[in-house]
């Protein structure tokens, strides 16, 4: 009879306030709005009991919108609801504001003993201070069966008053936290995989868009979780001042760092100076709106925060467009991404500014799901550029890589065929210095053996037609073994002479070469006997000083050209002196080093007596020097390894016709 009476009374109010609504068991109610009045406070000066003792509660008018959404405005609002417990159970219920905070909350129950008190809230108090500790503010009350009670909800925000108020019972708010949970779980797990993989890209490929990427997605993140009440649960839950303010400057860090986001990736700098300036110009107004959000004239900032995203989401997009036109990597999925965001910013415009059929939860729902769209298209277009870029490189490393290959192969073919010209000429040339000596020797010996019949001119003609046969045969037998491989050098004393041999067959032998040639020109080769046994190849040694007496007679102004040995421990300096011009200390070395240059080279000869000789004794192991004073002379030696004489054998000249051989 009770409940009768109750649902009675309340029926018959509604003819002259907002619609009763009846709790039936086990049921939640989402928009409370047709059952709601509304009183707006400009002096936010009204309170509870106000309304209760003062006749106030006559001047609530009914609420005529689909939603409790009075638009942006500094007027505190307050909302009568008439209750009644429509089960024979009580009830246990749950106020649910569905937000992470107002600027102020009360919410207060009138029966017929008063005014009881189920909520009240500031801006600065800390999150422990709710009566339930939830990320959304919540107030838990009950009904007893067929009770009949006003509510009243009094809020200031600061900027947008939607309020999705909802009243449920314990299950269905369970209910609702689980599939809550479900959906924000879904979330960040898909922003932090996208996050860990920017940076994950960004150690292995070291490119700034990945690192733009990360923490322009890493900030809407962020900005998501405290529209979710996350940041005021676990992040600063003592600072409810700063909870308030946050939103704002998390709001325009958005735009910030998607513009500089967009200017990486759209390398805008480089590519496209007029985007860049609009992007900069995004960047510098935006750093400006958060620098004055912590003011408290930044109220109608808070109110144009939204029209603010939206122009520039639609500024990002023109640029994207724009540079997909000029055919930039990844910009059709830069194009995409941000049609999402700009599709979500319309929405939650609508949903703020106008009385929309969607409800602003929902819109920032929808709003969720479009981040989660732009992020993949934004992913993705980074991927798109970094395979377009990979592929570019690599083809060009290709490229290159040919073009390398063709010109190491050309480079390959040159040098080969340069060091078999430069071996051939050099082998040529060696001979036919080596064979020029020789043979005008036998030339004047002819000559001499015409006017003069003597046996020792015929011994001579045979020595030097033997000399010539043992070089001739010498250089075709290099040449052949170095077709199949380079010479070996081998050591001058590690031959089949390792027994020794007298030094003075090789120094007569010399002589006894240059002897007709020194002759004509009015010069006397003068060897001092020698006595020792040398280890050396008796060929190299005789090319060696042959080449050093050549250039002594050639340019000697003197009558006298001295070959003679110096003990020097267990070795024997084999040297040639004479008295010629001389040569400077700096051609000297170019000669030794076989670095002559076309000057170097004394008028009258070719430059490679020298030459030879250092290449012989290279060859072979064998020391050479040289020291030479211009106006003065030369003197030019080798050092040979002496080894023990055998006793009582006298060194004896070559016999007549006897040749030396290698």
């Amino acid at each position: 009879m009770l409940l009768l009476l109750g649902i009675l009374c309340a029926a018959s109010s509604a003819a002259l306030a907002g619609e009763a609504l009846v709790i039936e068991p086990g049921r939640a109610y989402r928009n409370l709005a047709r059952h709601a009045e509304v009183l707006r406070d400009a002096t936010q000066g009204l309170t509870a009991r106000d309304i209760v003792d003062r006749g106030k509660a006559a001047q609530f008018q009914p609420v005529d919108l689909p939603r409790l959404n009075f638009g942006f405005t500094d007027d505190k609002i307050w909302l009568r609801f008439r209750l009644v417990n429509g089960g024979a159970d009580a009830a246990d219920l749950r106020l649910a504001f569905n937000v992470r905070f107002m600027t102020t909350v009360e919410a207060y129950l009138v029966d017929g003993s008063g005014v009881r008190p189920l909520m009240t809230n500031r801006e600065e108090e800390s999150f422990a201070a709710r009566p339930v500790p939830h990320r959304h503010l919540v107030a838990p009350f009950g009904l007893g069966p067929g009770e009949a009670v006003t509510l009243l909800v009094g809020y200031t925000s600061g900027g947008a008053t939607a309020l999705p108020l909802s009243i449920e019972t314990e299950l269905s708010w369970l209910d609702r936290g689980a599939n809550e949970t479900i959906k924000n779980t879904i979330f960040y797990t898909a922003a932090a995989l996208m996050i860990f993989f920017s940076l994950v890209f960004t150690t292995v490929n070291r490119w700034q868009v990945h690192v733009a990427y990360a923490v322009y997605f890493g900030w809407v993140t962020f900005y998501i979780m405290h529209m979710d009440g996350y940041t005021f649960q676990y992040v600063w839950p003592e600072h409810g001042e700063w909870n308030a303010l946050a939103s704002l400057p998390l709001g325009l860090g958005m735009n910030l760092f998607a513009a500089i986001f967009a200017r990486v990736f759209l390398q805008s700098r480089t590519r496209h100076p007029g985007v860049d300036k609009v992007l900069l110009t995004v960047i510098g107004l935006t750093a400006a709106a958060i620098a004055l959000s912590p003011l408290d004239e930044a109220v109608p900032l808070k109110k144009y925060a939204f029209p603010y995203t939206l122009l520039c989401s639609l500024v990002f997009l023109g640029c994207a467009v724009g540079a997909a036109r000029t055919g930039l990597p990844g910009s059709r999925f830069f194009v995409l991404g941000w049609i999402g965001i700009v599709s979500s910013a319309v929405l939650a415009n609508w949903a703020h500014w106008f009385v929309a059929p969607i409800a602003v939860n929902a819109s920032f729902d929808v709003m969720r799901a479009g981040i989660l769209i732009e992020a993949a298209m934004l992913a993705l277009a980074i991927m798109d550029q970094l395979n377009q870029v990979r592929r570019q490189r690599d083809g060009a490393m290709r490229r290159e890589m040919r073009a390398y290959e063709g010109k190491l192969a050309a480079e390959r073919m040159q040098f080969e065929a340069l060091a078999l010209a430069d071996a051939r000429g050099q082998r040529l040339a060696a001979a036919s210095h080596d064979l020029k000596q020789p043979l005008m020797s036998l030339r004047l010996q002819l000559q001499r053996s015409i006017a003069d019949q003597q046996t020792s001119v015929a011994q001579s003609i045979r020595q030097t037609l033997g000399y010539l046969d043992d070089l001739v045969r010498q250089y075709l037998e290099e040449t052949a073994d170095r077709k199949s491989a380079p010479l070996a050098r081998q050591d001058g004393w590690r031959n089949s002479h390792e027994e020794g041999i007298p030094i003075s067959l090789v120094i007569d032998s010399v002589r006894d070469m240059f002897a007709a040639e020194a002759q004509t020109k009015g010069v006397t080769v003068v060897a001092v006997p020698c006595s020792a046994q040398v280890a050396v190849v008796p060929m190299v040694a005789m090319r060696i000083l042959s080449n050093f007496v050549a250039n002594a007679v050639k340019y000697a102004r003197q009558e006298r050209v001295l070959i003679g040995c110096r003990r020097n421990g267990t070795r024997i300096r084999v040297e040639v002196h004479d008295q010629g011009p001389g040569i400077e200390p700096d051609r000297l070395r170019r000669l030794l080093t076989g670095r002559a240059q076309p000057g170097d080279v004394t008028p009258g000869g070719n430059g490679l007596g020298i030459g030879i000789a250092c290449e012989l004794s290279a060859d072979h192991g064998i020391e050479l020097t040289a020291r030479s004073r211009p106006g003065i002379g030369s003197v030019f030696a080798i050092c040979l390894p002496m080894v023990a004489e055998p006793p009582h054998v006298p060194a004896t000249p070559l016999p007549p016709g006897s040749v030396l051989t290698a």
